[in-house]
């Protein structure tokens, strides 16, 4: 694998964060690898276990009888896979050495299960105003409102995961090839 030329002239300060490069609101923006870390992870997946319970509260309450009962059922479902994927991606990072701590191979398994987490997310909080409109639901609006907040972080996370990624590239501490 080359990297490309593009990315080979970009600061390496451009991806960590450092002084002087463009502001994004990562935490540690300096260490990308630092916000990939067991208790952030952790919180991701209860942050969308908040959404899918509010989703199964909805679906419970309209998933049968609902104008649009599909719309809850589907919310839930599609919250479910998010959070059995974010489970996944936890349980992986508990069985690595130091799970306080991410590498950059370890970082791009966690892009990629964020990559199918933030996949199935924004249909979810689709699929939850459906249901709050159609059945004046208030568990489909949380369960809306909690999806989008996951979205916003799990974008954040994913940046992290990518920059961390990076990082040894750029840097020239590995050789892609």
């Amino acid at each position: 694998m080359r990297i490309l030329p593009a990315l080979a002239v970009l600061p390496l300060a451009y991806l960590v964060g450092a002084a002087g490069a463009p502001a994004h609101p990562t935490p540690a923006a300096a260490d990308p690898c630092a916000s990939l870390n067991a208790s952030t992870l952790g919180d991701y997946r209860n942050q969308i276990r908040k959404a899918l319970s509010a989703a199964t509260a909805d679906a419970r309450a309209n998933g049968r009888t609902g104008r649009y009962a599909v719309a809850a059922t589907n919310a839930r479902d599609l919250l479910q896979r998010s959070y059995d994927r974010a489970n996944e991606m936890v349980n992986f990072n508990q069985k690595m050495p130091s799970p306080n701590s991410t590498t950059y191979v370890e970082a791009g398994k966690f892009k990629a299960y964020l990559q199918s987490i933030l996949k199935w997310l924004p249909d979810a909080a689709h699929w939850a105003t459906i249901s709050a409109s159609y059945h004046r639901s208030q568990e489909a609006l949380e369960a809306f409102n909690r999806s989008t907040d996951a979205i916003e972080r799990g974008s954040q996370l994913m940046r992290a995961a990518g920059r961390c990624f990076v990082a040894p590239y750029l840097s020239g501490a590995v050789i892609a090839g």
